[in-house]
């Protein structure tokens, strides 16, 4: 008798997955849950992120530590992602979107110099692999990639248009 095969996920169960990881790091975000956070991310040296402060970590080890410090300060209460686009291809997916957030300080506390105090739209990508970093065939976000867009009224050059006036999906 042959061993027993091991069915492959469907597309649709790819998509679920690669969208629950998404949504568990942004969850995390709201209220720096380092346990969490950690859970979405390749182990060891794997995570390659640039983060939205400007600076690259390269483990999610220095991500822990920016987290740590962060934490007793600031969160990310408040989130609202915008056109979301999830691609896979094989054991690689990117997970792609707009969002709003809106930074508020801990009492006590402050945000970081340069930190707008209020809604700012901002750009993210996120990479994913079926490999948890130890070779596993579990999805992580190995690469994560997050950046201001520009001001909502800032014309879009060769379009003539801003995000004010296409609406809340810039």
């Amino acid at each position: 008798m042959s061993a027993a095969t091991v069915s492959q996920p469907t597309m649709e169960q790819d998509i679920a997955e690669v969208r629950r990881i998404h949504d568990e790091w942004w969850a995390a975000n709201t209220d720096l849950d380092i346990p969490r956070m950690r859970a979405c991310f390749a182990s060891g040296d794997k995570l390659l992120q640039y983060n939205l402060n400007g600076h690259t970590y390269r483990s999610v080890d220095e991500l822990t530590q920016l987290w740590e410090l962060i934490g007793r300060d600031y969160g990310l209460p408040q989130l609202d992602v915008i056109d979301m686009r999830i691609e896979i291809r094989g054991d690689m997916a990117w997970v792609s979107h707009e969002a709003l957030i809106r930074r508020v300080a801990k009492p006590g506390g402050q945000l970081p110099p340069g930190t707008p105090d209020r809604w700012f739209r901002v750009r993210e990508t996120e990479v994913l692999i079926r490999d948890d970093g130890a070779g596993n065939p579990v999805w992580k976000i190995w690469h994560h990639h997050c950046s201001m867009h520009a001001p909502d009224d800032e014309i879009r050059r060769g379009f003539q248009d801003s995000v004010l006036t296409r609406g809340k999906a810039g």
